[in-house]
């Protein structure tokens, strides 16, 4: 049996409140359930420019993903991150603009100062799957699209994000960049007011 928990974004105390809450008590491997595994859905970091809990909530992410306690899946905030502190031609994938710089911020102020700890956790981040097709559950950050995960694998890629798809995907208009968007943040519709 999966719980399955999304878009924490940086809040160490209510991650662990919650697990807490659902009976995972913390051992020498992380956070462990006798009978059940988290699911996370992704979006572990950004939001709130002062919030400082991003490593703590990454510790407890990254052991419970490693020692089996958990699976995970991709958010868009990961595949920013990973955008953002790549260079690709001489320029970041992800522009170091106003708008991403603030959205980014919580976890500049955590890693900014500790290039291998920051290091460590983007690789973390390259680990995480786009999608996971379990037995009898399907799990994606926003939008199970089988068209965009089949563009995926004609292309050679699947559900892992590798630096040459962070690459492609970060430039719009790719077919990369639309499967990826679409896994990542759901189809996008113009609203209008009547």
């Amino acid at each position: 049996m999966y719980d399955l928990i999304g878009d924490i974004h940086g809040h160490a105390d209510e991650l662990v409140k919650l697990l807490t809450h659902l009976g995972y008590a913390n051992g020498q491997t992380g956070y462990q359930h006798p009978s059940r595994k988290v699911i996370f859905l992704g979006d572990f970091i950004d939001r709130g420019e002062d919030l400082a809990q991003h490593r703590a909530l990454l510790g407890v992410v990254m052991a419970m993903v490693r020692n089996g306690h958990a699976l995970a899946v991709m958010g868009n905030h990961e595949f920013n991150a990973l955008a953002y502190h790549t260079r690709h031609d001489g320029l970041y994938l992800r522009p170091h603009t106003k708008k991403n710089n603030e959205q980014h911020q919580a976890f500049l102020n955590e890693y900014g100062e500790d290039p291998e700890a920051k290091q460590q956790v983007l690789d973390f981040f390259y680990e995480l799957p786009l999608w996971l097709e379990l037995e009898g559950l399907r799990v994606v950050h926003a939008c199970w699209d089988a068209r965009s995960m089949q563009a995926l694998t004609a292309l050679g890629y699947g559900a892992q994000l590798t630096p040459e798809l962070l690459v492609k995907a970060s430039k719009a208009g790719s077919t990369e960049y639309g499967a990826v968007e679409t896994l990542l943040k759901g189809y996008e519709v113009p609203y209008h007011l009547v």
